[in-house]
């Protein structure tokens, strides 16, 4: 994973250069609350879509005799054409850090995950199975298809750092 320091934006002031945490949290204490200067990198591929264009297309025209009589109807053929609607690519997201996803802050990704109905297995504090499975359907409503909890995941469950 990789990790990118972040420099701060504060109104329509830029700081120059970047550097080490503040420790400020939006209404917080630190806890186990990630840093919010740094932030890890993960990426995910979003795979090709596809999408099936139906047509009818005439293969033999229809016959007539010299009153106007049909004789042979107009014989059609169904073709299905695919087109890529979006190419398959590899999409970035910020995500939490490895060393930021203590037992404290996971508990608090697996309570809001369980009050939005995505987790429904003990509260334990690890990144097992079921909380990766828990984030990966949440985050899928948001576009990423991946279950390491992005700076936004945190941000929707309520474990917002400044």
């Amino acid at each position: 994973m990789k990790q990118i320091t972040l420099c701060f934006f504060i109104d329509s002031l830029v700081l120059a250069g970047c550097g080490a945490s503040t420790g400020l949290l939006k209404g917080r204490d630190r806890g186990s609350q990630p840093k919010p200067d740094t932030f890890c990198e993960q990426s995910f591929i979003k795979p090709t879509i596809y999408t099936t264009k139906v047509e009818k297309q005439r293969i033999k025209d229809p016959t007539f005799d010299f009153n106007g009589t049909l004789l042979s109807p107009a014989a059609y053929q169904t073709l299905a054409v695919d087109q890529i609607t979006e190419k398959k690519q590899t999409v970035s997201f910020r995500a939490i850090c490895e060393n930021d996803l203590t037992a404290e802050f996971i508990l608090g990704l697996q309570q809001g995950l369980s009050a939005r109905g995505f987790f429904d297995d003990r509260l334990t504090g690890s990144m097992d199975t079921e909380t990766r499975r828990a984030i990966k359907a949440f985050q899928l409503e948001q576009g990423i298809l991946s279950d390491w909890p992005s700076w936004e995941t945190a941000r929707m469950l309520g474990l917002e750092p400044l």
